[in-house]
């Protein structure tokens, strides 16, 4: 059992039986598909936006809902951001289409950890899979590094993506669709573009691109 959620529990008899409390929690896990013996980063908010309807339902005096709602808060939102700061970068080789695989899917590996929904998790490995698919058709070999970002209060991925390859020429006709590409390098810049929060490219005829995205959790306190 993660030791957030025994304080969780402590705190909750304070205030209800230890038989509902004990219930409650296990219901509200439940319902926010959180497993309550290893919490991940994000599971925090979800849980306690579940334990808040029982809260009231059982704590009828609002005064205390309160009280009680503020330690959950305190005990949970500190556990997510520990949670959130044990998540190492990586950094990752792409030159063959194993590495390709293996970069989208801890990548995706990645993003579980952190704590973004299932939904989210699929847009950042295709994402992730656009850029190194881009390393390899134009470049040939780069890196890729997945890195847990943390910016104004707003907590999330950062990816980027490097190569020494060509580079590009025409961003402008790129992102205004108006070049049209036999391999699709235009669609898959656009497409990573679109999938992501924040979006930076760097690059010039000759020293090769570099590529930064964001996406951040929407949950985040």
């Amino acid at each position: 059992m993660d030791s957030s959620i025994e304080r969780v529990k402590e705190v909750l008899r304070s205030f209800i039986s230890p038989i509902i409390a004990e219930s409650m929690v296990k219901r509200s896990a439940n319902r926010a598909g959180v497993n309550i013996r290893v919490l991940r980063n994000g599971d925090g908010s979800r849980l306690l936006h579940e334990l808040e309807m029982g809260i009231k339902l059982y704590v009828p005096n609002k005064a205390q809902q309160v009280i009680c709602l503020r330690k959950l808060r305190d005990i949970l939102s500190r556990d997510e951001k520990c949670a959130f700061n044990h998540v190492k970068p990586t950094m990752h080789t792409v030159a063959t289409e194993d590495d390709l695989v293996k970069v989208r899917n801890k990548a995706r590996e990645l993003a579980h950890d952190l704590g973004f929904p299932a939904s989210m998790q699929s847009r950042i490995a295709t994402a992730v899979s656009e850029l190194a698919r881009n390393i390899l058709q134009y470049a040939g070999r780069g890196e890729i590094s997945l890195m847990p970002v943390n910016k104004a209060s707003r907590r999330g991925l950062e990816v980027t993506a490097s190569d020494d390859g060509p580079g590009i020429d025409n961003l402008g006709e790129i992102f205004a669709g108006q070049y049209k590409s036999a391999t699709g390098m235009g669609l898959g810049l656009m497409g990573t573009k679109v999938l992501v929060d924040e979006f930076n490219i760097d690059t010039e005829p000759g020293r090769g691109t570099k590529v930064t995205i964001r996406t951040y959790l929407r949950h985040t306190n």
